[in-house]
């Protein structure tokens, strides 16, 4: 059983320097900086034990990933269920006008508007339903004790307050990691009970 899980957001991309909606293409790549915070990533986590990175299939993640695997010279396996949220027809687009719906989605979902979309994407209710499942799955698999994630910032942002404690909820809900921030979780070796934060 995993005993703690590092979730991490990948490192700088084009997307994030264009503004542009990447939620679904594979693409686009990390920058150089991104790189370069993939590699400091990697030394921030040697000596904690990772024995396994996890990703999203996102060409971003996965290049992050890539670079920490290495450095930790661990396997690396790539998890559907990390990629970002779905934001439909605004997919690759920079507009404004779509930042601003994504904007009111956000706050739908904060509002209890569970089935709100943007761009006609994927509801909270579809995001947090695969993403628990997924956590649950990695409670149940017989994984090293120590696991790293890279996913994405939307949907960590999603996944965090709904697997810890209550008295850790608040610092996590709204959690917007920079690009390879991460959030370290202790899981209990009762699977129905919920994640501690040990670092965010």
């Amino acid at each position: 059983m995993v005993r703690r899980i590092v979730l991490a957001r990948h490192g700088e991309s084009v997307a994030n320097v264009e503004h542009r909606f990447a939620n679904r293409a594979l693409g686009p790549p990390l920058t150089a900086s991104g790189h370069d915070q993939a590699d400091a990533l990697a030394r921030a986590l040697a000596g904690q034990g990772i024995g396994l990175v996890v990703t999203s299939p996102l060409l971003r993640a996965r290049q992050t990933a890539r670079v920490v695997a290495h450095t930790l010279d661990v396997p690396l396996e790539v998890a559907e269920a990390l990629r970002e949220y779905d934001v439909g027809t605004f997919e690759g687009t920079t507009d404004a006008a779509h930042w601003a719906a994504y904007e009111r989605t956000e706050a739908a979902w904060d509002a209890g508007e569970w089935t709100a979309r943007t761009g006609g994407g994927e509801s909270l209710a579809e995001i947090e339903e695969r993403l628990t499942g997924w956590f649950t799955e990695v409670r149940g698999r017989p994984w090293p004790e120590v696991v790293l994630a890279v996913s994405h910032g939307g949907v960590l942002r999603r996944l965090l307050p709904r697997v810890v404690r209550p008295q850790d909820a608040d610092r996590v809900r709204g959690l917007t990691l920079a690009t390879t921030g991460y959030v370290v979780l202790a899981l209990p070796d009762d699977p129905s009970s919920a994640a501690a934060v040990v670092h965010v």
